[in-house]
């Protein structure tokens, strides 16, 4: 939604899903399974024809599995997730 000729806001979901690796001192390293969730409102003001400037404010979780060789044949499912508040600068440049 434009307000004026020099400001934009923005609200949007998003979704996303994908593989992540991960490094733990003393256990062998793996990839496993990544998803990405959250919705996000954001300001920008536009520069020039091709340039905004802006604020993101959201709330963002992940969850990422993975499994890790503990030796002997036995392996463990480790599940790390979080979800928290988000804020980011943008600097956008469209060509």
């Amino acid at each position: 939604m434009k307000a004026g000729e020099k400001v934009v806001f923005e609200v949007a979901p998003y979704l996303g899903l994908g593989v992540a690796s991960n490094e733990t001192t003393g256990y062998t390293s793996g990839t496993g399974s990544y998803g990405l969730f959250g919705v996000k409102g954001s300001a920008f003001v536009l520069l020039g024809d091709n340039v905004e400037l802006g604020l993101e404010l959201g709330y963002e979780g992940f969850s990422h599995d993975q499994e890790f060789d503990l030796g002997g044949g036995f392996t463990e499912t480790v599940t790390f997730s979080g979800s928290g508040p988000r804020v980011a600068a943008v600097l956008a440049i469209k060509f």
